[in-house]
């Protein structure tokens, strides 16, 4: 399957450059140097602040190993002279040759019309611009995964180490997923009191398509768990994912 990463381009980048103390990227960017500070990124640390939040999230996707290939990246940018610019600079950066961040395909569509900062791709997971989150709800029904048969009562969730009950809001939250047709139980299997992260949805480390993996925090806390649901097809276990991250 040909993975397909769509990241929107907001404005981090072009103010982490214009506040560079670096003399050559900023005659570069006075310049309006595409290739120039592309290479000029390509020098830097991807984890690193100056490099925006476009190349700081992809860079988090590429090590949390949710893609299987690195065979299609298409950048949305705004319907102005800025967004198109740093549209060119990031596909030029994602093109550069023997870097581990480089794509086979790299794309920049413009948004028509939209002259106004866009949404930047968060770093742990992948946002879509409302244009395909509507499209996806527009075919939600045949995309998903056939209904378990199941009432949400009968959907077992079981905790590791009696762990029900010690992370505050982790019930409630499985339990609402209870009511997703195509969930069939829910299995939770590391728990941490001291490790705050943002709640998202992944394919499990094994890609196994029957099963997606959740984490959920309060702030404090994490737990990891699996779902698992009636998914035949990757098609349909990535389907589960987009569903279940629109929660989020």
């Amino acid at each position: 399957m040909r993975d397909i990463l769509i990241c929107t381009v907001g404005t981090s980048l072009l103010g982490n450059l214009e506040r560079s103390e670096d003399a050559d990227i900023l005659i570069l960017l006075e310049k309006r140097n595409e290739k120039g500070l592309a290479v000029a990124l390509g020098k830097i640390a991807p984890e690193e602040r100056i490099c925006g939040a476009e190349i700081n999230s992809i860079n988090g996707i590429l090590g949390q190993d949710y893609l299987q290939n690195q065979t299609r990246l298409v950048f949305l940018v705004s319907d102005t002279d800025d967004g198109r610019f740093l549209g060119q600079v990031l596909k030029l950066y994602y093109e550069l040759s023997g870097k581990p961040w480089r794509f086979d395909d790299v794309e920049v569509s413009t948004v028509e019309g939209l002259t106004h900062k866009v949404i930047g791709l968060s770093a742990v997971g992948q946002l879509f611009h409302d244009t395909f989150r509507y499209r996806f709800q527009q075919q939600r029904d045949r995309v998903l995964p056939p209904d378990s048969g199941l009432v949400p009562e009968k959907k077992i969730i079981r905790y590791e180490d009696k762990n029900k009950g010690k992370h505050q809001g982790l019930q409630q939250w499985l339990e609402r997923l209870r009511d997703f047709s195509y969930v069939k139980s829910i299995e939770s299997f590391y728990y941490n009191p001291d490790l705050p992260i943002r709640n998202y949805f992944r394919k499990t480390s094994k890609g196994d398509v029957s099963k997606v993996e959740g984490w959920f925090s309060d702030g404090k806390a994490t737990t990891k768990f699996n779902v698992v649901i009636t998914a035949e097809t990757e098609g349909q276990r990535d389907a589960v994912l987009a569903d279940l991250n629109e929660l989020l």
